[in-house]
């Protein structure tokens, strides 16, 4: 099992038995565009995760997306991205989260790329919230990498 997973796999444990105080879950739906090999096309997708607020003001999570390549179905053929992703970043001002992220992409036709990037995501009252992320895919193998940038709207519970 490839290291990353491993990680995501021990911050979901850990996040599942933190008390309900101090954690929190949360899903979006996320629209945005993915750049690869010169080629621009949009994403759109959803997204589950799972926060843990630490005592300072600093949290952890880990987080499954799933996005479908629009510019692959323009194409007629069908590719989705899986992000298995853990963050972790710190509480700004009132709502806000600055983070890092960082994860595998499994692809549906394509070999599977780790990510790394970094968001913002600002509460809009108790339940719902905004964000904006980028992804830098790194290559490997006969993938050329690539860039993505979402945004997304999301409910937190």
């Amino acid at each position: 099992m490839p290291r990353i997973i491993e990680i995501a796999a021990a911050a979901a444990l850990a996040c599942a038995f933190a008390s309900p105080a101090m954690a929190g879950g949360r899903v979006e739906l996320r629209g945005g565009g993915l750049n690869e090999a010169g080629t621009t096309g949009g994403l759109a997708g959803i997204a589950a995760g799972y926060d843990l607020d630490l005592p300072v003001p600093v949290f952890v999570g880990a987080e499954l997306s799933l996005d479908a390549n629009l510019a692959a179905a323009n194409s007629g053929t069908a590719e989705v991205l899986i992000g298995l992703s853990v963050r972790a970043g710190t509480k700004v001002g009132l709502g806000g989260r600055l983070y890092v992220t960082g994860g595998q992409t499994i692809r549906s036709i394509d070999n599977a790329p780790y990510h790394l990037g970094g968001g913002y995501q600002q509460a809009i009252g108790p339940m719902f919230y905004v964000k904006g992320e980028y992804r830098h895919y790194f290559a490997k193998d006969l993938y050329t990498g690539g860039d993505s940038f979402v945004a997304g709207v999301g409910l937190k519970f």
